[in-house]
């Protein structure tokens, strides 16, 4: 927790706590710092993917599905950049 005390604004830093804290069961210090990874770098993929998977565990589905829509979202948007091409996707949400 220490380098998240002196460089507040280092994502991968919050990211990797959020790791540690979702092994130790710590599930809703994990949440918060991989939130805060995301606030400080919205593109951060790794964060989002391990956020949701907090929120599974947590058994969160609503957050974990908010979650999976703004990562794929992202995803898109980075394919569309790095292919040139314009893209048109739909996306359908079930619940289970």
């Amino acid at each position: 927790m220490y380098i998240c005390q002196i460089y507040p604004e280092f994502a991968v830093a919050h990211s990797n706590l959020a790791s540690v804290f979702q092994q130790q069961g710590k599930l809703h210090e994990a949440l918060m710092h991989y939130k805060q990874a995301i606030a400080i770098s919205p593109n951060f993929a790794d964060a989002y993917s391990n956020m949701g998977n907090t929120l599974k565990e947590m058994q969160v589905y609503y957050s974990f599905v908010n979650s999976s829509v703004t990562f794929l979202s992202f995803v898109i948007f980075v394919y569309s950049k790095l292919s040139n091409k314009a893209m048109h996707i739909v996306v359908t949400l079930t619940p289970h």
